[in-house]
């Protein structure tokens, strides 16, 4: 259940994320503001740093899973499952593990984008009251 309920929660970032990088992308050219535009370049190196990190860092990128019998393995990637390391160590990869792995770094980059578009739109709801 916790796969599923990450891989929602990424998939639904994936859209928020990709619609707040858009926003502020928008922002930033129509106020051309100096401020905006280093929050912008500041968040976009951090999610540089991050997306390229969880390529190397998807193992330990990982949590307990039990399987049917009741043996706890490992799921390696968040939000996206990329591979399963059973109780005796083996590993289950397929064909979705590479573009999981590319969605992991996607997300990771997007993730300071939501965070910075929710300050700007704080920021703009106080400066308008």
């Amino acid at each position: 259940m916790v796969p599923i309920a990450l891989a929602i929660l990424g998939l639904s970032s994936l859209v928020c994320g990709t619609l707040a990088f858009r926003a502020i992308r928008r922002f930033a050219t129509d106020r051309a503001d100096g401020a905006v535009t280093r929050s912008r370049r500041f968040a976009l190196k951090v999610g540089a740093v991050l997306g390229l990190a969880t390529w190397p860092l998807t193992y330990w990128m990982s949590y307990p899973y039990a399987d049917d019998t009741g043996r706890v393995g490992r799921v390696a990637g968040v939000p996206f499952f990329v591979a399963y390391f059973d109780a005796d160590g083996f590993d289950y990869v397929g064909p979705l593990t590479l573009p999981a792995v590319v969605l992991n770094a996607v997300f990771w980059f997007l993730v300071p984008q939501i965070v910075m578009y929710v300050a700007f739109a704080r920021r703009l709801r106080h400066r308008a009251t």
